[in-house]
């Protein structure tokens, strides 16, 4: 091994916790402004990106040896990716529609008389047979044969994890199909003749 190497390693080795401190500190000062105008890009409002911003320079502090790091901007975007795209992620799994939103769209139908309940139900078997055979088996065990995401994945023999996508995109597309039926239905409704 080169001797600079074994220096670099020795120096990462007897670095502590306190001295990493000064170091990410000043990436912290020099870079933060920057990189919440960055993240800024990728979500709604700049309170989750310095969120955001915050635990990258967390995760940062927890790296073994950060005087190794070469080019500090670059592996803080590196890093600051990585966490948007979980934080992505996670966002995603918080706002994922249920059944209740689609029962939700379907109970504002009390409203209609017969007719435009008879409407509704076209409509939403038409949304139905517009999605892919998957998804529409899917949706249909959850929601007339009760049934949980692992006893339809050993139904329809798929993992779990395709299980909750078909869900999430066939409500997706049945949200999609069935509200502009509705705004429609509910404005011809208002209409005093």
């Amino acid at each position: 091994m080169e001797p600079w190497r074994r220096r670099r390693r020795y120096v990462a080795e007897t670095m502590n916790e306190v001295e990493k401190l000064p170091l990410v500190d000043s990436w912290y000062r020099q870079f933060y402004d920057r990189l919440v105008d960055f993240l800024h890009q990728g979500v709604r409002n700049r309170a989750d990106a310095q969120d955001i911003a915050q635990e990258v320079y967390l995760r940062m502090l927890r790296v073994k040896s950060p005087e190794l790091i070469e080019s500090p901007r670059a592996y803080l975007y590196r890093v600051a990716i990585h966490v948007l795209d979980e934080w992505r992620s996670k966002e995603r799994r918080k706002n994922l529609q249920t059944s209740d939103d689609i029962m939700d769209l379907i109970a504002m139908a009390g409203a209609y008389d017969d007719t435009q309940q008879k409407d509704l139900s076209v409509d939403l078997t038409n949304a139905l047979n517009e999605l892919p055979a998957a998804q529409t088996a899917t949706l249909i065990l959850r929601w007339h044969h009760g049934m949980g995401y692992r006893e339809i994945a050993e139904h329809l023999k798929v993992s779990e994890r395709q299980i909750k996508r078909y869900i999430v995109k066939g409500y997706t597309a049945l949200r999609s199909r069935l509200e502009p039926a509705l705004d429609t239905k509910l404005t011809l409704g208002d209409t005093d003749d």
